[in-house]
């Protein structure tokens, strides 16, 4: 029988160590699969909500997002049009996938480029 090679368990106190007590208590009752899941209703919660700010009615795309997207984005390489229908509908459909579980992981890095863009966008805005 070969000797474990696991670290021993680093003794912790304080805040992390509350924290430690409280994500192990919230496990074993709830379960991993439900936390996973109620962490993707949060996150795709925010871009969904965002998302819904650029549309008027189910999805077409308002005149104020696209005017957004002319006067304040000003992305090179897109179209206000071309970008305002990008990013609205990219902040419907990947939340959607996201909840349902279905391509995660892109979803998340679509998301994130969501974020980067204009993340992007509003530093440029403050350097003027």
């Amino acid at each position: 029988m070969m000797p474990s090679t696991l670290p021993a368990p680093v003794s912790v106190s304080g805040p992390r160590a509350l924290y430690n007590r409280a994500a192990g208590m919230l496990t074993s009752l709830i379960g991993h699969a439900l936390l996973a899941l109620a962490a993707r209703f949060g996150i795709a919660g925010v871009f969904w909500l965002s998302g819904r700010t650029k549309v008027e009615g189910w999805l077409t795309v308002s005149d104020n997002a696209v005017a957004l997207f002319a006067d304040e984005y000003k992305v090179p390489l897109l179209s206000p049009e071309l970008g305002a229908h990008l990013a609205a509908y990219a902040e419907h459909l990947f939340p959607i996938l996201l909840v349902l579980g279905l391509f995660t992981r892109a979803s998340a890095l679509a998301l994130l480029n969501v974020c980067c863009a204009s993340l992007a966008a509003s530093s440029s805005n403050c350097s003027r």
